[in-house]
């Protein structure tokens, strides 16, 4: 009860409080009920104290998998530092870049193909506005 509802008094302040005297022993009953369980859990866990843990052999796995796993990201990630490097050209090569020089290094560059992107080809019925990629819009 607030200090303001005694103070107000008013209809129903009688009963309230005799409502309020009615639940003190299911309140009392309720604190020795949460009071034994607490007494209950104690005394398991007590019990557990100095047990070795029982998925130790588990958890051994799994921090052997973890040491595995990482190796394997570490040196995956060596691989593509790697081969992000370029390589220098040739220098017999007169021609430049070629088309199978820039496929040789989409690997490298993180490119992966488009299965929706086919190759154009120049022949009939190819205009040049069928050729233009849609770019996405970058909102201001």
């Amino acid at each position: 009860m607030t200090r303001q509802a005694f103070l107000d008094g008013g209809v129903g302040l009688i009963q309230r409080i005799e409502n309020r005297a009615s639940g003190i022993p299911s309140l009392l009953e309720q604190a020795r009920s949460d009071l034994a369980s607490a007494e209950q859990e104690r005394d398991d866990a007590e019990q557990r104290i100095g047990q070795p843990f029982r998925h130790a052999q588990a958890l051994a796995d799994a921090e052997e998998d973890l040491a595995r796993i990482e190796t394997q990201l570490a040196a995956m990630h060596a691989d593509i530092d790697h081969a992000a490097q370029p390589e220098p050209a040739p220098e017999h090569s007169s021609k430049g870049l070629s088309v199978e020089t820039v496929r040789a290094h989409r690997p490298a560059l993180g490119v992966r193909p488009n299965p929706e992107r086919s190759p154009v080809s120049g022949g009939a019925g190819s205009s040049p506005q069928s050729r233009v990629r849609a770019l996405p819009t970058r909102g201001l």
